[in-house]
């Protein structure tokens, strides 16, 4: 290898770019502990609560994971283009189709072609709609004890900042 770049891509088969995604996790670490920390100094018993909900974060996740690993790989370019390959053909040859009586024939890949996509679409949205009914409860407990922590500083003599900081700590939760 003469330290050329295409000779360093013919030895490493593997995408850089699918580690991108590790970077995130220190920082998402810090922030998730920043956050609870926040919690226990400004509400220390609704800290038991926001770990719970914490975790379950983490489940109500599944449905989007499952959209983004198996339903979007299904959707290539021809899934698209079936449904309209197969209308410009039948438009194309309509006499002989006629001719030949293979109506039904068109017909039945047609509607094959474009419920592909129709359940395919159903596939999709309806796992992101599932994640975001899942995750609804949960938004709510965070959103509770960043509402929670603004109160508890403003009863306790805290001032107007202390409190947006905290809110926005807690807020940030919700985020991650």
């Amino acid at each position: 290898c003469g330290g050329l770049i295409s000779d360093v891509r013919a030895v490493v088969t593997t995408d850089l770019n699918e580690f991108e995604h590790l970077t995130s996790i220190p920082i998402g670490l810090a922030q998730n502990v920043f956050g609870l920390l926040a919690v226990l100094y400004a509400m220390p018993t609704a800290l038991p609560l926001v770990v719970l909900a914490g975790v379950a974060w983490r489940w109500v996740s599944f449905p989007k994971t499952w959209v983004f690993t198996q339903v979007i790989p299904m959707f290539t370019k021809e899934i698209y283009q079936n449904p309209l390959t197969i209308a410009a053909e039948e438009h194309q040859s309509l006499v002989a189709i006629r001719a030949l009586h293979a109506e039904a024939y068109f017909d039945a890949a047609a509607q094959r072609t474009a419920m592909h996509l129709v359940y395919g679409r159903f596939r999709l949205w309806g796992g992101l709609l599932l994640k975001d009914v899942l995750s609804l409860p949960v938004k709510a407990i965070f959103v509770a004890c960043a509402v929670g922590c603004v109160v508890h500083v403003k009863a306790a003599g805290g001032d107007a900042a202390q409190a947006l900081v905290l809110y926005s700590i807690c807020w940030g939760l919700v985020r991650k």
